[in-house]
């Protein structure tokens, strides 16, 4: 939806629905949220916060608790897992990130690495941690 135009992107409404309130279908997602430092800090336990309000009975995946307090000052607030990790790109979580001599870096904590075929696997990270589904999956890098 951006355009391009620093000046208007804050003022764009942005809608994401993760279940359809109305039909009342899949009262129980799986959600996982990938991020940089907004998804390490209160957004998953916000959006858990909003959906438990609305009658749902979220499950949040991830291997990182996903809880800095940014003091956004909602009460209720629950520890809620996904994979934020602050100052991430989108590189970082694919393994594709180059040094300025054009070499890879790989950091060491990349939780959908995948040491035998020694690239990004999402089966293999929900594999590795257990995961027998997801529903949806947030994205949220380059939000701040």
């Amino acid at each position: 939806m951006y355009n391009g135009v620093k000046n208007t992107a804050l003022f764009k409404n942005v809608k994401m629905t993760f279940a359809d309130p109305i039909k009342g279908v899949n009262k129980s997602p799986k959600i996982l949220m990938i991020g940089d430092s907004i998804t390490n800090g209160e957004m998953p336990a916000t959006v858990k916060y909003w959906l438990k309000k609305m009658g749902y009975t979220p499950t949040f995946l991830g291997t990182v608790n996903n809880m800095f307090d940014y003091g956004l000052g909602l009460s209720g607030l629950e520890q809620t897992n996904g994979e934020g990790r602050g100052g991430w790109r989108i590189t970082d979580y694919t393994g594709t990130t180059k040094r300025t001599d054009g070499s890879t870096f790989l950091k060491s904590d990349n939780p959908f690495w995948n040491p035998t075929t020694q690239s990004f696997d999402f089966s293999h990270y929900m594999t590795t941690n257990s995961y027998t589904g997801v529903d949806y999956v947030v994205i949220m890098l380059g939000t701040n």
